[in-house]
């Protein structure tokens, strides 16, 4: 498939959503979870980056050598909205200031976001801080798919480039 630009409305969305995942398969198509500490659109319009935190880039950088798809699913606690980009590996590189300044930003929301829905346990913030953690990667994902993953009507339901009926 080839690269798309991730649309405007999309863009928004990214950079006020507060958790996101990333998925890997290996060789046998065994698929491995990635916590994702932060993410942000890349200069190039199909790319996104995103940042592992530890133990998680060395099982990515693994499943990535021998299958390059990768799946990131980033959404708005609260509302759910959720957001699923699929596309193939186009690089990594250790986190610099700006990326770190990305991550804590990211942070904070995931905090404001988890404490604003869950008054149940009273969650400090230390804790989810840490549950949020440090990143150690940043991973480069050339967009080929968007996906709905919104609850609801329409989930799972791919947006861009559109589906044909």
């Amino acid at each position: 498939m080839e690269p798309i630009a991730i649309p405007g409305v999309l863009l928004s969305f990214l950079g006020r959503a507060s958790i996101a995942y990333a998925g890997t398969r290996d060789r046998a198509l065994v698929p491995h979870f990635h916590w994702v500490c932060g993410w942000n659109p890349e200069h190039d319009p199909s790319c996104l980056a995103f940042y592992l935190a530890q133990p998680f880039e060395a099982r990515l950088l693994q499943d990535v050598a021998e299958c390059p798809r990768i799946a990131l699913t980033v959404e708005a606690i609260g509302p759910h909205e959720t957001y699923q980009f699929k596309g193939d590996f186009a690089g990594s590189r250790r986190p610099g200031p700006e990326d770190r300044a990305i991550s804590r930003q990211r942070c904070e929301r995931f905090v404001r976001d988890a404490q604003a829905i869950e008054k149940r346990f009273d969650f400090p913030v230390e804790a989810l801080s840490r549950y949020h953690g440090e990143p150690a990667l940043v991973v480069t994902l050339k967009v080929q798919e968007i996906f709905l993953q919104t609850p609801g009507p329409g989930a799972g339901r791919r947006l861009v480039p559109p589906e044909t009926r």
